[in-house]
C-alpha cells in the first residue's frame, strides 16, 4: 500500500502541469492576527455567499506559518469575502502538546493544522473533526488517496501541497563554485565529510560548512529522522514495525547509534556554526544566501523560504549518503487544515476552506513560494532546480523511502522529547547510547500508557 500511494504521488508530480512545488516552514510571532474574507462567493460556494463579517480562528505552528504570504492571502479574503483570520501561532516544540490539550478539553479553534493522515489519530480525527470528502474542493484534488484516513477512508483535512518533505542537504551553488569545491553528489559518508572539510579549508574557516539551527529542535531532528530510514533501506519498514510492537528497542535498532554518532562527528570536526544553540530556522534563510554558510539540511520548503528573501540565491542539493546509499528520505503526509466539530461555526468554516482553496487565493501563495499544489487548477509556479533535481533523480526513479516519523506516527505526540535529547547530545556531549536509552524509557512509558500492543 505504501508503494501504491507513493506511485500516485510521483505520477501526480511528474505529469500534472499545474504542479511545481515546495512545502515550507517559517518562523513567526507567537500570535498573529491577519485580515481575511467575505464578499463575492467562491465558484464552489456562490449560493451560500454572504457579506457578513466572519472571524476564523486557526491554530498553527511557527514552522508552518508564513507571515508575509499569509497576510497577502488574508488581505484578499478580507476584501472579497469579509473574513478576518485569527492565526494562533505556537512554537513548534509546544504545538503538539497544546493542540492535543485543546482537543481533549474541546476548547478548539475553528481550524487546527496538523500532518495528515499520519497524525489523524493524535487529533482523534474520526471523532473530533468534520469529514471533508463531500466538500466542493475535494473534487479538485490531484492526489486524494494520500489524504484518506487509514481507519475509515475519509478525508479530514484540506491540504495545500500534493506532497511534502524532500529531505536533502541544500547548498549555496555560487559559493561552492567560488571556493572551487565540487557540487557533484558525494557518493559516501566519508566523501560527504571531506566535501564539508574542503569548504572549511578553502574558505580559511570564514564559511561555516554545515549550518545547524538547534534553537528550533524540529530542524535538529531532520538528520536522524531521515538517517534512521535511509540507513536501513530497504528494511526500514520492518525495523519500524518491530519498534512499534516492542520486539526491538531503540538502543538495539540497527544503524541508530551509527547515524547519531555521524551527526556528532560534524561537531567534533568543527564543521558547524559555533552559535548552533541559538541559531534558528529564520537565521538559516540568511546564512546560505549571504555566504556565511554553505550547506543546510532541511526540506524543500527551505529553498522557497530563502529565495523569498533572497531571490538571486542559487541552490543545489545532495542527498546525505547514509550507510553509503543514495536514497532520498521523504514524507508520507502533507500539512492539512482540520475543521473541528467543536468549533462554534462549522458551516462558515467549511465555506471559508472552499474559498481559501480557490486559485485566486492559492496562486498568491505559490507566486511567493513555488511548489506542488494539491489542487489541479492552481499554478504552482516554477520550482527551483535544486528541488526539481531531487524529484527527477529520486522520486521518479523510486529511490526514496519514508522518514521514521510517518510509519511510527502513533508516537508523534512525544517526538519533540526526542528532538530535545538530540540537542542535549551535542550540547553536553552525551553518548548516542545514553541518548537512545533515555528515549526508550520515554517511548515505552508513553506506549504503555496508550495501551499499544506489546507494551
Amino acid at each position: 500500500m505504501k508503494r501504491i500511494v507513493s506511485l500516485a504521488l510521483i505520477l501526480a508530480m511528474l505529469f500534472s502541469v499545474m504542479i511545481l512545488s515546495a512545502c515550507g516552514n517559517a518562523t513567526a510571532e507567537t500570535t498573529a492576527a491577519a485580515a481575511t474574507t467575505a464578499g463575492e462567493a467562491s465558484s464552489q460556494a456562490a449560493s451560500a455567499a454572504t457579506n457578513e463579517p466572519v472571524t476564523i480562528s486557526i491554530l498553527t505552528a511557527q514552522g508552518s506559518y508564513r507571515a508575509e504570504t499569509f497576510a497577502k492571502m488574508a488581505a484578499v479574503m478580507k476584501e472579497k469575502y469579509n473574513y478576518t483570520i485569527d492565526f494562533q501561532v505556537l512554537p513548534d516544540d509546544q504545538y503538539y502538546t497544546v493542540a492535543r490539550a485543546k482537543v481533549a478539553t474541546n476548547e478548539v479553534p475553528d481550524i487546527i493544522e496538523y500532518n495528515t493522515p499520519s497524525n489523524n489519530i493524535e487529533l482523534g480525527a474520526t471523532e473530533n473533526c468534520v469529514p471533508l470528502n463531500d466538500q466542493p474542493w475535494a473534487k479538485r484534488l490531484i492526489n486524494p488517496d494520500l489524504l484518506k484516513d487509514p481507519t475509515d477512508g475519509n478525508i479530514y483535512a484540506m491540504p495545500r501541497d500534493v506532497g511534502s518533505f524532500f529531505g536533502a542537504a541544500y547548498f549555496n551553488k555560487k559559493l561552492l563554485a567560488e571556493l572551487g569545491v565540487s557540487t557533484e553528489q558525494p557518493q559516501t559518508m566519508d566523501e560527504f565529510y571531506a566535501r564539508l572539510q574542503e569548504i572549511k579549508d578553502k574558505s580559511n574557516g570564514k564559511v561555516t560548512p554545515l549550518y545547524v539551527t538547534n534553537a528550533d529542535t524540529w530542524t535538529t531532528q531532520v538528520y536522524m529522522t531521515l538517517g534512521f530510514a535511509v540507513y536501513n533501506y530497504p528494511n526500514d519498514t520492518d525495523v519500524f514495525q518491530k519498534l512499534l510492537k516492542n520486539e526491538l528497542t531503540f538502543p538495539d535498532a540497527p544503524g541508530f547509534k551509527e547515524v547519531m554518532n555521524q551527526y556528532k562527528k560534524f561537531y567534533e570536526l568543527g564543521l558547524v556554526n559555533k552559535d548552533h544553540l541559538s541559531a534558528n530556522y529564520e537565521s538559516a534563510k540568511e546564512a546560505l544566501p549571504s555566504g556565511k554558510a554553505a550547506v543546510y539540511l532541511n526540506g524543500e520548503w527551505y529553498v522557497s523560504d530563502a529565495k523569498a528573501k533572497f531571490p538571486d540565491a542559487e541552490f543545489g542539493s545532495w542527498v546525505v549518503p547514509f550507510n553509503d546509499q543514495l536514497i532520498m528520505g521523504t514524507g508520507a503526509y502533507v500539512r492539512g487544515w482540520f475543521a473541528m466539530k467543536g468549533g462554534k461555526q462549522v458551516d462558515k468554516t467549511l465555506e471559508f476552506l472552499d474559498r481559501w482553496s480557490q486559485p485566486e487565493i492559492m496562486d498568491i501563495y505559490y507566486a511567493d513560494l513555488a511548489g506542488f499544489p494539491a489542487f489541479n487548477d492552481v499554478n504552482g509556479g516554477t520550482v527551483d532546480p535544486s528541488v526539481q533535481e531531487l524529484v527527477d533523480k529520486y522520486l521518479s526513479t523510486g529511490k526514496y523511502t519514508y522518514q521514521i516519523n510517518d510509519p511510527m506516527g502513533v508516537a508523534s505526540s512525544i517526538w519533540t522529547e526526542l528532538w530535545k535529547l538530540y540537542v542535549d547530545m551535542v550540547a553536553q556531549d552525551i553518548s548516542a547510547e545514553d541518548t537512545l536509552a533515555d528515549w526508550q524509557q520515554i517511548y515505552a512509558d508513553y506506549m504503555k500508557q496508550n495501551q499499544q500492543p506489546g507494551f
